[in-house]
């Protein structure tokens, strides 16, 4: 790629237009993506070289706070021994972190009507991600990711659905301090930023979900339509 295609593709993705002349209307929408927050609703859009991707990832660039749902141990009755305050599982009458018995509007306990995952889960709720494993009972953690073992990101819903092939099973890389590891985008929550236990841990980042995370630094990038290894792509 030229110098001419190199200002023509940076003006394609500013839409603006792709003349190769750097102009008044490329410099401010130069300055507006220099200038722009970094808990932005959405993320740049940039195209790596030498990329032989279908497409370019989707970037985002800000902080990182600690998705403890899908573990086994996120949650419990005392508010004490989850690796999560029950605060941030949502409201009590209606949580998104963990489930709710339909038959009794309680939160499910592993090993007495749930599933317990192991032994050290029992008296723990059953927190789950939305990205799921079908072929286990909705009740059975195993049904969900494992924020403890499984490198996964959160995307908001509205991304999810407006973005072209940004699915549940993405593959998604993160990146801090030129450390980059793979992960899956698993799981959809209110905003760009977040990420499992086990994301945090492969990077060095304090993984705690009640006082874990990083302020800015990190670098997500999400492939659209091409499935992490492992996993299978959900459609919206």
């Amino acid at each position: 790629m030229n110098a001419l295609e190199t200002r023509k593709a940076i003006q394609s993705l500013l839409n603006v237009t792709a003349d190769g002349r750097i102009g008044p209307k490329t410099l401010q929408a130069l300055n507006a993506l220099v200038q722009a927050p970094d808990d932005q609703e959405w993320p740049l859009r940039a195209k790596e070289e030498a990329s032989e991707l279908p497409e370019p990832p989707f970037t985002y660039r800000g902080g990182m706070s600690i998705d403890c749902d899908g573990s086994p141990h996120a949650y419990h009755p005392d508010d004490k021994s989850g690796l999560d305050a029950l605060a941030n599982g949502g409201p009590k009458d209606d949580p998104y972190g963990y489930l709710l018995n339909p038959a009794t509007k309680k939160p499910y306990i592993q090993g007495q009507d749930a599933p317990a995952f192991d032994d050290s889960s029992k008296g723990f709720y059953v927190s789950a991600t939305t990205y799921e494993r079908k072929e286990f009972p909705a009740n059975d953690p195993r049904r969900y990711l494992n924020s403890e073992t499984e490198r996964f990101i959160v995307v908001p819903s509205k991304f999810r659905r407006e973005a072209k092939g940004a699915v549940l099973g993405c593959k998604a890389t993160v990146e801090y301090k030129g450390n980059v590891i793979e992960t899956v985008v698993g799981d959809i929550g209110p905003r760009f930023g977040e990420a499992s236990i086990a994301v945090a841990r492969g990077l060095g980042i304090n993984a705690s979900g009640r006082h874990g995370g990083t302020d800015d630094g990190v670098t997500y990038r999400i492939y659209p339509g091409i499935a992490a290894e492992g996993y299978e792509l959900h459609p919206a």
